[in-house]
């Protein structure tokens, strides 16, 4: 029998990480950072991008769902509910999506930033709580719902929030 060894990455995988590192940096490849210039303090600390305009129905939408997640938080987090408190959290946070969030218009750009980050995460991590089989699943739904409102305070204009 044939047994393959491992002993360096093949050139597929050094591909790879020499594109990831790349694209992380030039200091994520300790060989390369030495023969780099270092880069110029005016570029580090070039301005941050702006966050993405909501509107009312988001802004609406996104606060009723951040205040039911508070209002579960604890027993979320010392993993107390159950699955019929899952179901009903989903089905509430669903009914917030559809009556606030379906309704947005936003501008192009922040239209796609929430579609493609925060409604498809809360579609997602909203059906895990409310399909998942079992109490774990649902709970790790819970958690995606909390982390898909913290992407949302990061990158979304939300006077208040």
């Amino acid at each position: 029998m044939r047994t393959t060894t491992f002993s360096s990455p093949s050139h597929a995988v050094r591909g790879v990480l020499t594109s990831l590192a790349l694209a992380c940096g030039v200091g994520a490849l300790p060989a390369m950072a030495q023969t780099a210039p270092a880069a110029s303090p005016t570029a580090s600390a070039a301005k941050a991008p702006s966050r993405f305009a909501t509107d009312a129905p988001v802004r609406d939408g996104m606060l009723a769902i951040r205040q039911k997640m508070a209002a579960a938080e604890t027993g979320i987090a010392k993993d107390q509910l159950d699955a019929q408190d899952y179901v009903a959290l989903a089905k509430s946070i669903d009914v917030d999506m559809q009556a606030h969030l379906a309704r947005r218009s936003l501008p192009k750009a922040a239209a796609v930033a929430f579609n493609g980050s925060i409604w498809q995460d809360l579609s997602y991590c909203v059906g895990l709580m409310r399909d998942g089989r079992s109490v774990a699943v649902q709970r790790t739904g819970a958690l995606g719902v909390q982390q898909a409102l913290r992407n949302y305070a990061e990158y979304f204009d939300h006077p208040g929030w």
